[in-house]
């Protein structure tokens, strides 16, 4: 499966907000939280990207990853450790759902449904911003 550039999942979450149902399959309540330059919140790495979502029911807020790399196995994994969290009850760690041909994109292949995973947005510093010099080591 070829997997949509970040570039292509941005229009399509910027298109989503205007016709949600015409995007997503289940989450058409969400809608991208925009920053001051008037683009999606998000952040990407070497196989996915991340937008901040609202959800417009109860404003609450969330992370939807979109992935632009094939992983082997990566579907039967979240599936696996979405089921495993479910029964956990901590404060550091947040329930996940994989969702199947969750987002539609138009990436110019037969494929145009892809997976996502929806966790709850979790404020804080991103790894690559994080300055290591403030971890105090106690010895």
């Amino acid at each position: 499966m070829i997997y949509p550039s970040v570039g292509q999942y941005t229009e399509a979450i910027k298109l989503a907000e205007q016709s949600p149902e015409d995007y997503f399959a289940t989450l058409t309540t969400l809608r991208p939280v925009v920053g001051a330059d008037g683009n999606p919140v998000m952040s990407s790495g070497n196989f996915a990207v991340v937008f901040k979502m609202v959800d417009q029911n109860d404003g609450k807020f969330y992370a939807l990853k979109c992935f632009t790399r094939d992983q082997e196995g990566r579907d039967e994994s979240y599936r696996l450790i979405a089921n495993e969290l479910q029964d956990v009850s901590s404060e550091y760690l947040t329930k996940i759902q994989y969702l199947d041909k969750e987002l539609f994109v138009d990436n110019n292949t037969d494929d145009n449904e892809f997976p996502v995973l929806l966790m709850n947005w979790v404020e804080g510093e991103t790894l690559d911003k994080y300055n290591v010099n403030t971890i105090l080591i106690d010895t």
